[in-house]
């Protein structure tokens, strides 16, 4: 009895010792890629990007000041990867983009409260826990093609990695640990993914419901300082969807602006690289800067009080638009391995 004892003691202590270097490791990779789950002080949002090439804050922008300065017009945008800039370096990301197009005729600061993956309600805790703090004089939300669809699931350099609240539905197990595991969280991001094309179906079946009501909360956190800046379709392909979201915003009240027109108008067929169309990910320092410039431009629509342009329109975009410069700069963070930022249609 006491041999079957001390063997008994000995498995539990070796698969104990077992689980906690697998914890240990998987923090680590974790660590490496510069996310963590978000502290508890910030409900909403589900992880939060920590190391070097961000700000004091965690965002893929400058140190700045909070203090605003007389007679500037601070934007804050509230987005995921797109607007993040992944992909591209720190300053080709459209927001830095449209602030040197804006500043040439006002002073203007845009700071870019951006992270890779974020659906719309880390967004909303965006804007609530840090946004508010830098007195925006206007809150834009970049608005991408799967913000409907919350984000559970990272495919990461390092394999997947569940960061949902809640367990999928398809996912059976202890929920509650898996924000303090990150064993759990490959465990689950691993059966996520083996169960990704049941998920994806249930998901992507139009409904737009949980969005609206979210899109209504970030309405009453923003107030009247709300803008949707509507980046999408990323190619002409996407119409259907677009058509979906504007009609929403307007349904709702929202003041938006398409970049469609102004992607119809550069004569390009997408605001991704041309050169790997199959690459649906991100858009190219072209695309970045095209839409920066789409938004400068709606921007200065909305300030002289005109109406934006229509998605059947077609905008006149400038040829020295599509032209970027080559700024020598520091590449700032380079773009997390994450694959899709949410799962894709």
């Amino acid at each position: 009895m006491k041999r079957l004892l001390a063997a008994v003691a000995v498995l539990l202590v070796t698969t104990v010792a077992a689980l906690a270097g697998l914890e240990a490791h998987y923090r680590g990779l974790e660590a490496g890629l510069r996310l963590t789950i978000a502290p508890p002080d910030e409900p909403g949002r589900k992880f939060v990007l920590t190391g070097k090439n961000l700000n004091s804050q965690g965002f893929r922008e400058r140190e700045l000041e909070l203090e605003k300065h007389d007679r500037v017009y601070r934007i804050i945008v509230l987005g995921d990867s797109v607007s993040f800039g992944g992909g591209v370096r720190i300053h080709e990301a459209w927001p830095r983009v449209a602030e040197g197009f804006i500043a040439e005729r006002r002073r203007v600061q845009v700071v870019n409260l951006s992270v890779f993956s974020y659906d719309i309600e880390q967004i909303i805790a965006t804007l609530r826990h840090r946004g508010h703090a830098w007195e925006p004089d206007l809150v834009v939300y970049g608005a991408y093609i799967n913000d409907h669809v919350p984000t559970d699931l990272l495919q990461t350099t390092t394999g997947p990695i569940y960061v949902g609240s809640t367990l999928a539905p398809g996912l059976h197990g202890p929920g509650w640990l898996v924000p303090h595991s990150a064993l759990l969280r490959r465990y689950y991001g691993g059966r996520a993914t083996r169960l990704e094309g049941t998920l994806r179906e249930a998901e992507w079946k139009g409904d737009v419901s949980w969005y609206a009501q979210q899109l209504e909360e970030l309405r009453a956190e923003a107030g009247d300082k709300l803008f949707v800046f509507s980046l999408l379709p990323h190619d002409r392909s996407f119409q259907e969807m677009h058509e979906r979201y504007n009609a929403l915003y307007e349904e709702l009240g929202i003041p938006y602006a398409s970049a469609l027109p102004y992607l119809v108008g550069s004569g390009r067929e997408s605001f991704f690289s041309e050169d790997s169309p199959e690459d649906i990910v991100h858009p190219d320092a072209t695309g970045q800067r095209l839409y920066g410039w789409a938004f400068a431009d709606a921007f200065e629509r909305l300030e002289a009080g005109g109406a934006m342009l229509r998605a059947d329109e077609v905008a006149e975009v400038p040829a020295a638009v599509m032209e970027v410069p080559d700024v020598p700069a520091a590449d700032g963070v380079p773009r997390p391995g994450t694959g899709r930022r949410k799962r894709q249609p």
